[in-house]
């Protein structure tokens, strides 16, 4: 799924709420100070090494669908 940089953002929980205030609070101090600053929006990643302990749900999935297990 690709989108757009300038894509309208809409979080769904106040987690995504939290990162986009960071984000803009991020780069109003990157325009005062001239300090570049550069923001990742990665989804959860999940590959063949990643640990049970930290995935519950989506490991499940993963091996159930993916991994075809």
């Amino acid at each position: 799924l690709l989108i757009k940089e300038n894509h309208k953002l809409k979080p769904m929980s106040e987690y995504g709420k939290v990162k986009i205030i960071i984000e803009k609070l991020l780069k109003k101090y990157s325009n005062k100070h001239k300090i570049p600053i550069l923001v990742l929006r990665v989804f959860n990643i999940v590959g063949k090494y990643q640990s049970k302990k930290y995935l519950g749900f989506r490991m499940e999935w993963y091996e159930k669908f993916i991994l075809k297990r």
